[in-house]
């Protein structure tokens, strides 16, 4: 016997319904219902009929229709500054893997380091009717530019905004710094640069403490540019407060002369691929953002389940990797 096969809707201009897949697949409007939330209770064979006369019906689930019914969203918001700071972009797609295997999805905002924009994406993100938010705010974020979100369950990614109620995912930026400088300290080093953006965050001051109780360690702000200014100081090393200037900063070792990991040694924080690829391979501390990523996405079901439980905040801590950079006893540094 030939298999059945389903009619497209005729009428371009009307969407299919969950009473044409019913009809079409021959079961009632609740058996359609039941394989949209894969039910155990209805066979394999019935999921797969009504499925197919899904496909041929053209059929597409209207989710934010069932929210409104039911109060309940399984869409999630991730609101975050850019992708131009790799681990960035390395917590979102852990955090859309983690989503996709509590088959809920995500919408996805970015900032761009603007508190308005974010503002902004954040309340359209409320109006959509997201069932909660993993955000990682801008620097320079304030509670009341966030006042839309009250009512949401909010996760916190890496900063956290001061007299925002949330849970939070971050992590230990002075034990990074501190154990990355007592490495540095262990193979020599008496003097750091410690590189950043174009203004200190707390996250760069936590890491530049830690630094400095093994090593001394002078803050440069703006990125490559500002670290050209300062080599004739005669640091030992060169620290990247995250991977976004690494790669610059090399480049500019290397335009002065100064071979990277022989001449002077490079470390940075964050571990992405980009310090993992580049020669010399660069020692780094590993903050995990898969790790990170979990932890959110875990504390944002809770939340979203038990409204009412204590606020959480979760501190992954890094793990210093050891590579090329720093194995090497470099010459005295001669400006």
């Amino acid at each position: 016997m030939k298999p059945t096969r389903f009619c497209r809707v005729r009428n371009p201009g009307r969407r299919a319904t969950i009473s044409d897949v019913a009809t079409a697949a021959g079961v009632s409007r609740t058996t359609v219902s039941l394989v949209l939330a894969d039910h155990p209770r209805i066979t394999e064979a019935t999921k797969t009929k009504v499925r197919q006369a899904m496909a041929d019906l053209g059929y597409v689930y209207n989710r934010a229709a069932t929210a409104v019914r039911s109060g309940r969203s399984d869409l999630l918001g991730l609101l975050v500054t850019d992708i131009r700071n790799p681990i960035f972009a390395e917590l979102m797609m852990s955090v859309d893997r983690c989503v996709e295997r509590t088959q809920t999805s995500t919408i996805l905002g970015f900032s761009f380091d603007s508190r308005e924009r974010q503002a902004r994406i954040a309340r359209s993100l409320v109006e959509h009717m997201v069932g909660g938010l993993l955000l990682l705010p801008t620097a320079d974020t304030i509670a009341d530019d966030l006042a839309c979100v009250k009512d949401l369950p909010v996760v916190q990614l890496l900063r956290e905004v001061p007299g925002l109620p949330s849970d939070v995912v971050g992590v230990d930026n002075l034990g990074s710094g501190t154990s990355l400088g007592e490495h540095l300290a262990a193979v020599g080093v008496g003097r750091a640069l410690l590189v950043g953006g174009e203004r200190a965050s707390q996250q760069f001051e936590e890491r530049l403490q830690g630094l400095r109780v093994s090593v001394d360690t002078a803050p440069v702000l703006g990125g490559a540019v500002g670290l050209e200014a300062r080599l004739g100081e005669g640091p030992d090393c060169v620290v990247t407060y995250n991977d976004t200037h690494l790669l610059a900063v090399l480049h500019t070792l290397r335009d002065r002369g100064l071979e990277p990991g022989v001449d002077v040694r490079v470390a940075s924080f964050d571990d992405t691929p980009i310090a993992r690829g580049v020669k010399p391979s660069i020692t780094s501390v590993d903050h995990h953002a898969g790790t990170i990523a979990e932890r959110a996405v875990e504390l944002l079901n809770e939340r979203i389940a038990d409204p009412e439980r204590p606020w959480r905040r979760v501190t992954v801590p890094g793990e210093l990797v050891v590579r090329e950079s720093t194995r090497v006893v470099p010459p005295c540094f001669a400006p």
